[in-house]
């Protein structure tokens, strides 16, 4: 039933969770900042034991995957999904309300790139006329070093 499916993933993400602690930083201005990529989706009935195509494909739907854990399944019943995006995690959430909760983040997480900006605006010149970086997505925070 959904009620037992929901009690099922809230009592697993609350097993899991009892080991991780908190990300250790923190992005302030994003509307994201505080949300986890990850996912932990109840599977009551053990369907999926290991990683299979079918699964992939049906979890990919809602973005790329960054990591698929299914090494709780048998003892837990749910597995944990981790997106590059949060925003796709929050799909899964909402199309699959009942059946998932959201799952704190692991440290490593954290998407940060370093990029050599002169290296970078001599192949890119448009760059700073084409909106910058935030033509590749949301940006939480931009530090400038050296």
């Amino acid at each position: 039933s959904m009620a037992t499916a929901a009690s099922s993933a809230a009592a697993a993400a609350a097993a899991l969770r009892a080991g991780v602690g908190p990300a250790g930083f923190q992005l302030d201005g994003s509307p994201t900042a505080e949300l986890s990529p990850t996912v932990c989706i109840s599977d009551p009935k053990g369907d999926w034991t290991t990683v299979h195509a079918e699964a992939v494909r049906d979890l990919s739907a809602f973005g790329e995957i960054a990591r698929l854990d299914m090494s709780f399944v048998v003892s837990l019943k749910c597995i944990l999904v981790t997106y590059y995006d949060v925003r796709c995690a929050q799909k899964v959430l909402l199309s699959m309300v009942g059946s998932t909760e959201p799952f704190p983040p692991e440290l490593h997480d954290c998407r940060v790139v370093l990029v050599k900006m002169a290296a970078f605006l001599e192949k890119s010149p448009m760059m700073a006329s084409n909106g910058g970086f935030s033509q590749f997505g949301e940006l939480a925070h931009i530090s400038m070093s050296g």
